[in-house]
């Protein structure tokens, strides 16, 4: 009497070793293309909430400590990356007031920036200050007084950020940063 093995063949063993990889190559194809699109979505995000916090900290401080906060952005012409910084000035002449009371600054190096104001696309912000809570341009001073004459033009605007196709919009309302989802 011949008894019989309930083992696999070669072939059921190799067939199923091939679905296998076949499955293993395309989730990892997969994953990595996730993880890339998270990182940007995460990297864009983060860089976001930092953008907003510099408005944000400059406006509540100019706001509660009745002090003038400039805030800065200077951006390569090039590939449109660059810096956000906000400082106390409270003379107006576009420089730390004491060297280094910079507040808030970030770099964005990293990520494309695109700021529309009325209208306009900007490459760089070197005369905006934050004056009892309210973003506006530095025109000079009112003649035969000291008070700084201060246009609202910045007090809307549409900051977009972003890489590859990803992106993230900073919307400046009535002097009220929010990110916009």
């Amino acid at each position: 009497m011949v008894k019989s093995n309930p083992g696999y063949t070669l072939i059921e063993v190799i067939v199923t070793l091939a679905i296998i990889s076949l499955i293993v190559s395309i989730s990892s194809l997969n994953f990595t293309n996730v993880y890339k699109n998270l990182s940007a979505d995460a990297k864009l995000m983060q860089s976001a909430e930092k953008v907003n916090f510099v408005f944000s900290r400059s406006r509540v401080n100019g706001f509660v400590n009745r002090d003038i906060y400039a805030v800065r952005y200077q951006q390569d012409n090039v590939n449109k990356k660059g810096t956000f910084k906000a400082f106390l000035d409270n003379n107006m002449d576009g420089v730390s007031d004491d060297g280094n009371s910079i507040i808030a600054e970030i770099d964005l190096s990293q990520i494309k920036v695109d700021i529309l104001c009325n209208g306009n696309h900007l490459n760089s912000i070197t005369d905006m200050y934050s004056v009892d809570g309210m973003f506006g341009k530095y025109i000079g001073k009112a003649s035969g007084t000291n008070d700084p004459i201060i246009d609202p033009v910045y007090g809307n605007m549409k900051i977009t950020l972003s890489i590859d196709k990803y992106q993230k919009i900073i919307n400046i309302s009535n002097s009220l940063p929010d990110i916009q989802e």
